[in-house]
């Protein structure tokens, strides 16, 4: 007999083309690994990886040159102007493909979405699809040893800065958190079990790990 498409067998793989449409969005301090978890996440569930740097970087500098002389001025009153368009390029782009059944991992700070429910729920809305958050987080010393050691331009500004010292925001409920200090492979390993684990609890409407 033929089986139905909705039967599996003991041990059978998941089909990831049968889940829904999703967005898993990787957050966290800079240089806290967002980038790196997120492209590890888009490999294992075979989604569209979105970047805000990649994704927005050329024009933000060009931007930023035309305005200030100096591209790597992303904290400058021009930089914090960009920031809204920067976003809603990121975020139109996302929710493309997800209204054409492609899921996506989305790497950027998120700095209010991730500590406000209404603004969570408000990226979602525009998302048209289910989200999960997943925040990289990375002891202030580890993060600003990584800054250091990556001697990038735009991070010139945040290392000027003194330590923050303050507690960080708290997460929306249903946040998944992963220790930023573990290996990519144990940092992966956590955020699909995660993943799969609120994908079970609301029924079907998060990314789940293939099995």
């Amino acid at each position: 007999m033929r089986r139905g498409s909705a039967e599996r067998q003991p041990g059978e793989g998941r089909s990831l083309a049968r889940l829904p449409p999703a967005a898993v969005i990787v957050t966290g301090p800079p240089a806290s690994g967002k980038t790196t978890l997120a492209t590890a996440l888009a490999a294992a569930l075979r989604y569209a990886i979105m970047d805000l740097d990649t994704v927005t970087g050329p024009l933000t500098r060009a931007a930023l040159s035309a305005a200030t002389g100096d591209e790597t001025a992303i904290d400058s009153p021009a930089g914090t102007a960009l920031r809204g368009p920067r976003y809603e390029t990121l975020i139109d782009l996302a929710a493309a493909n997800l209204a054409v059944g492609v899921g996506v991992v989305i790497a950027a700070p998120f700095t209010a979405e991730r500590s406000s429910p209404e603004r969570f729920e408000e990226l979602t809305r525009r998302l048209g699809a289910g989200a999960a958050l997943v925040y990289v987080d990375a002891p202030e010393h580890v993060v600003r040893g990584r800054l250091e050691n990556r001697n990038a331009a735009r991070d010139r500004a945040k290392l000027s800065r003194p330590p923050a010292g303050a507690t960080p925001a708290p997460l929306v409920p249903a946040a998944i958190v992963v220790d930023g200090t573990l290996t990519v492979a144990q940092q992966l390993a956590e955020a699909l079990d995660a993943l799969g684990r609120q994908e079970k609890r609301q029924g079907g409407n998060q990314p789940a790990a293939p099995c």
